[in-house]
């Protein structure tokens, strides 16, 4: 799990999506397919790609990641 100062996130197990609390009910909405991990700073949220390692930035406003810097 990773959570920014207004938001939880959490890994599906077999780490094949990326989820957002939704605060309904214990429900979770699909953010991303698989990660290998998740990490967030205070705003927001970060995945690795699994396959190349790749770091990439969410933006929830517009439901979409951008690669921001290689396996490191």
């Amino acid at each position: 799990m990773a959570a920014t100062g207004a938001h939880l996130y959490r890994i599906t197990p077999g780490h094949t999506a990326v989820e957002e609390y939704t605060g309904k009910d214990g429900a979770w909405a699909k953010v991303r397919g698989a990660a290998g991990s998740i990490f967030a700073s205070a705003t927001t949220l970060y995945a690795t790609d699994p396959a190349s390692g790749d770091i990439e930035q969410y933006d929830r406003g517009r439901g979409t990641w951008t690669r921001i810097g290689y396996p490191g």
